[in-house]
């Protein structure tokens, strides 16, 4: 079964976390960044 498009972006932020690509203390991408990253509307 394929994930949902918001499991797949939580997914991807989450695995940013634990390989160390967003460092500590570093902020989470935006909404809006996250939108224009994955072209997805912003409810998404």
């Amino acid at each position: 079964m394929t994930a949902r498009r918001y499991e797949q972006i939580a997914d991807a932020i989450r695995t940013r976390i634990t390989s160390g690509q967003l460092a500590p203390g570093e902020p989470v991408p935006s909404a809006r960044a996250i939108t224009r990253e994955w072209g997805v509307a912003i409810a998404t």
